[in-house]
Formats: structure tokens, sequence, C-alpha cells
């Protein structure tokens, strides 16, 4: 299985036909922006800005998805999450329109996404990640590391928003996390990097 990041505008239409193929096909997700029944698409309203898209792959198949943003301070973090006074000098990023299909759901696509966008964010700097989940999913999340801050809910149901401190490896640790892997391969190769720089 192949995970990467989206550069090209043909991955993005592939991407964008899954995402209407999981949540309006199968999962009837009509409260979702950016559906286009004529083209059966599914874009985001910023994927063409700021974030950046992974994928899962097996062969040459899609199979997977996620979004990865990094927020703004006072729109996106207090208005979204709810959280009264965020530290405005930590760096925020967001998980969302993650996705896998149906028949693959039993594989390992879902924790190699998560994995890597978690090395991703540990590179990019990242403080807090956050994300909002369906309550069926917060166990999957909670093993990972995330915390719960509170139920939200909506005219179509109940969400879980939840937060990952990235650098608490102690908490981790406790938890036996597959992230930990990742901190791991993303502390060597920063060393590497950090030598050559310093020779």
């Amino acid at each position: 299985m192949n995970i990467g990041i989206c550069n090209s505008l043909s991955t993005l239409n592939e991407i964008a036909k899954l995402r209407y193929e999981v949540y309006f096909e199968e999962l009837r997700k009509e409260h979702i922006d950016g559906i286009d029944h004529d083209f059966s698409t599914l874009s985001g309203k910023s994927d063409l800005k700021s974030p950046i898209i992974l994928f899962a792959k097996r062969d040459s198949e899609l199979i997977g998805t996620l979004r990865y943003r990094e927020l703004d301070f006072d729109k996106d973090i207090k208005n979204k999450y709810h959280i009264n006074k965020p530290d405005a000098h930590l760096q925020y990023s967001e998980i969302d329109l993650f996705m896998v299909r149906k028949e693959f759901r039993k594989s390992r696509a879902s924790l190699l996404l998560a994995c890597e966008t978690y090395y991703l964010g540990l590179f990019r700097g990242t403080n807090i990640g956050l994300i909002q989940v369906e309550k069926y999913l917060e166990k999957f999340y909670l093993r990972l590391g995330f915390k719960v801050i509170m139920s939200v809910h909506y005219d179509y149901g109940e969400r879980v928003q939840m937060y990952l401190d990235l650098w608490d490896v102690e908490h981790l640790l406790s938890l036996k996390s597959p992230f930990m892997r990742y901190y791991y391969r993303y502390k060597k190769e920063a060393s590497i990097v950090s030598n050559c720089f310093s020779r």
C-alpha cells in the first residue's frame, strides 16, 4: 500500500470522485459542501489554496484520502472548536475529509494515512492537531493519542471534537501509540539533516 501527497490535478479529480462515492453515494451526507452531482465529485472549498491532501493507493487503485490544513487562529479554532483561550503562538492544524473505500476499511489504510499525517505535522512544526469525528470513531483516535475536547450536536448528528499534542511523547508512549514509530523516524531524519548542515 502506498501513501502519497496529491500534487497533480488528475489525482485531485480522482480524490474528488472518491469523496463523492463515499460521502454521498454510500453515506448520503448531503450536508457536506462542495458536492457536484453533474460530475459526481466532492471538492473542498480550500482544496486549491493551502491544504495538503494525502491519499492511499493499492497498486493503482485509490482507496483512501484525507486533507491536512494549517488553521487560522481566530477564524477556525475559536469559532469551530470552541477552545476558549488557545495559545496563539502554537501552530494548529486540522484533518478533515478523511475516508477509505468501504471494502478497505478493515485494512491498514486508515492507520497509515493517520500516521503519515502525524509525521508530516512534525516536519511542518505543528504543535496541536485537531479533528472532528463521528462518535463511533472516537476509540480509534483515542488509541492514537488524541484527547476529547467536547461533543457537538448538529442537525445531521453528533460529532466529537478531539485534539492531539504532537510532541507529548510521554502520553504517546503510555498508550503505545503507533505514532511513536513515526516520531522516532522523524528524530532520526531530523538528526541527519542537522548533522549535514553543521559540517
